[in-house]
């Protein structure tokens, strides 16, 4: 189970993906924030409290994944880990994602289950101390 406290960014403009993370981190307690473009992640991260991950499309309009990453690189220097999600389909714009520091990639589509997991992993292994926190509350 994941903690509570995790909170995650999802920057994705299809709807139906967005059923599909509700339900499924949710279902894990991840406190989830939703924009449909990198320009809105960019306002969200601005005007919020810190996210734990951010979970980024690479194709999106007004700005995107591919921008949105070098902003949290580049522009904040954030750590926190990054999940880009597209079709697998464009190597070139995923191997610039990686160079860009994201630490995981998904193609769609995906199995649901399967982003839920690498989201906890990927909590697990950069916030080991909000695991122990729920642990201890066990």
């Amino acid at each position: 189970m994941i903690p509570k406290i995790a909170r995650v960014l999802v920057c994705e403009d299809d709807e139906t993906l967005l059923t599909i993370f509700r339900y499924h981190l949710k279902m894990d307690g991840v406190e989830l924030v939703f924009t449909e473009d990198g320009k809105l992640g960019k306002q969200a991260m601005e005007e919020q409290e810190p996210f734990h991950l951010i979970i980024s499309d690479l194709l999106m309009p007004e700005m995107s994944g591919i921008e949105f990453i070098r902003y949290i690189r580049e522009v904040r220097k954030e750590k926190m880990p990054i999940i880009a999600i597209s079709s697998g389909d464009n190597l070139k714009e995923i191997e610039e994602a990686y160079h860009y520091g994201i630490d995981d990639f998904v193609a769609k589509p995906f199995r649901p289950r399967e982003i839920a997991f690498r989201v906890r992993v990927m909590l697990q292994r950069h916030y080991p101390e909000l695991f122990k926190q729920v642990e201890m509350a066990s």
